[in-house]
């Protein structure tokens, strides 16, 4: 044959095989949309497919606890209605180590997993069944995962390094119900529908993990001696596809955060001061990118009623403000103790927005637009910051004193307002932050009181609390409103009407970037 004939009936056959894969697959080169407003051209993004895990088989396997004692599972596929039906005895996929049962492919590249979840079983506890996208099977791998429970919410839930806490964003929703859970890169979607069609969000979150990851359904029954069930059909594991975002207002604002994200990166353990012997240390969340502007500032304080929690725990609430161009710090304080008493927090957390002052040519933020954001212990710390802009005698001896330590917008997420009037035992958790009880000295109580420092002068407030928290009342909201209306303070209440204590939801994030919004 000649060369240029060999030549041609190549070039024919290249020809013939391009064409057959867009008319079989429909995906080579194709446009990936997530709705109208979420849209990625072939030369933003490539989609990257090694493996493809809809053509390898199931694979079942309990992960964590080992021997007679630990995690138990089975499932069984009913060819005819093609569905699922998995039991689990296990504990949960909520602490450092996990405990459930995990129907799993691997898969290399980029995918989706969907699913309708038909009935949730159990005996005595509320499981945790659905979807999930695995770094690896060890059990204290990161990991993302589309949940819902019999308790009738939706999840998020993830893990975003090995052997950490995990964190949850919900939703509420009823079985039977479809869920979804896709990956594009290191970006993870959660999204939960009525009908399989039309797709609630329930959020995203960035995680890095291995080359090849495992996909699959995952349930944990929450109490290892009691068995729970799931049914599940319409399982599918495909390549990433359109998503038809459910239209109302609420979905349309949270869909709109989606749109013009940057890549964000995690700094863990930065040094910000230091009191006698002890480092004091941040996290930062941050855009991969540098961008033009300096950008504003969101420094998270984390709960734990002041004697307990971590900088690093839920850090994935701050992925969402960073996607928006955010500077976010999670910040981490000398946890109440017998010699460490109040105001010891309030002096890190101030010592750690003088800090980033210091450091803002470095970082290319903004120290003119610093806001502060806490939940539970952390509310009630961030309430005292931001009704305390100028009152040296809480600002410590942590470092850079010659910057200032106020803030341009405060956030409370079921803060307590005022700790006068109070009547604690000894032992309880106020009692340790204080160094003694509230009733047996009125000043220091009056000093660790939010409400007690407020002036005109304040910066603005937006306060959230659970109709259903069992811990802090929301009515404690209403009179923390008062008190700072009656005083000319720009603040905003919202109360979440079926939420407890904990606010881990995207709606109420988007309600926290609208406020934060407000400094740029």
């Amino acid at each position: 044959m000649k060369k240029g004939n060999a030549l041609n009936c190549l070039r024919t056959l290249l020809a013939a095989v391009f064409v057959f894969l867009i008319t079989t697959t429909g995906y080579l080169g194709q446009s990936i949309s997530f709705g109208s407003d979420w849209t990625s051209t072939p030369q933003e993004w490539i989609p990257y497919i090694e493996k493809k895990p809809w053509t390898e088989p199931w694979t079942g396997l309990n992960i964590g606890i080992k021997g007679t004692k630990g995690t138990k599972g089975t499932y069984s596929y009913g060819t005819e209605k093609k569905v699922f039906n998995i039991k689990s005895k296990s504990w949960d996929t909520n602490f450092k180590k996990d405990s459930f049962y995990f129907l799993y492919k691997p898969m290399k590249g980029d995918g989706q997993i969907t699913a309708r979840i038909i009935n949730i079983s159990n005996e005595k506890q509320v499981p945790r069944a659905g979807l999930m996208i695995r770094s690896d099977l060890t059990d204290s791998s990161s990991f993302v995962m589309t949940s819902i429970s019999s308790g009738g919410l939706t999840e998020m839930h993830r893990r975003l390094k090995t052997g950490e806490i995990c964190e949850t964003t919900e939703t509420p929703f009823n079985t039977p119900c479809w869920l979804k859970l896709v990956k594009r890169g290191n970006i993870f979607y959660s999204f939960c529908s009525e009908d399989g069609c039309k797709w609630k969000i329930i959020g995203t979150e960035v995680v890095d993990m291995k080359k090849e990851v495992y996909i699959g359904i995952a349930l944990a029954s929450r109490l290892i001696k009691y068995e729970c069930s799931i049914t599940v059909s319409d399982v599918a594991v495909r390549p990433v596809e359109k998503v038809d975002i459910v239209d109302d207002p609420e979905q349309a604002e949270i869909t709109g955060t989606l749109k013009n994200v940057y890549d964000i990166e995690r700094v863990y353990d930065v040094e910000y001061g230091k009191v006698g012997n002890t480092i004091l240390k941040l996290n930062i969340v941050r855009p991969k990118v540098k961008l033009r502007k300096p950008m504003p500032v969101i420094v998270w304080i984390h709960g734990g009623a002041w004697v307990g929690g971590d900088k690093n725990d839920n850090m994935g609430r701050l992925t969402t403000f960073a996607q928006k161009g955010y500077f976010c710090v999670s910040v981490g304080y000398r946890l109440a103790n017998r010699t460490t008493v109040f105001p010891a927090q309030i002096e890190d957390c101030k010592c750690a927005i003088r800090y980033l002052r210091a450091k803002a040519k470095d970082y290319n933020i903004d120290p003119e637009k610093i806001g502060v954001w806490g939940h539970s212990a952390g509310g009630h710390i961030a309430g005292i910051i931001g009704a305390t802009n100028g009152v040296k005698e809480l600002d410590g001896n942590g470092g850079w004193s010659s910057y200032s330590s106020d803030v341009q917008a405060a956030c409370v997420w079921s803060g307590t307002p005022d700790l006068r009037g109070i009547t604690a035992k000894r032992g309880d958790a106020i009692c340790t932050m204080l160094g003694e009880r509230p009733q047996d000295n009125l000043k220091k109580a009056e000093m660790a009181s939010p409400v007690a420092h407020i002036t005109k002068d304040d910066p603005p407030f937006l306060l959230m609390y659970g109709k259903k928290d069992p811990i802090v009342p929301f009515q404690s909201g209403s009179y923390y409103y008062d008190c700072l209306k009656q005083s000319g303070v720009n603040v905003t209440l919202e109360f979440v009407d079926d939420a407890g204590h904990e606010l881990y939801r995207q709606s109420c994030y988007q309600k926290v970037l609208e406020f934060f919004d407000g400094m740029k």
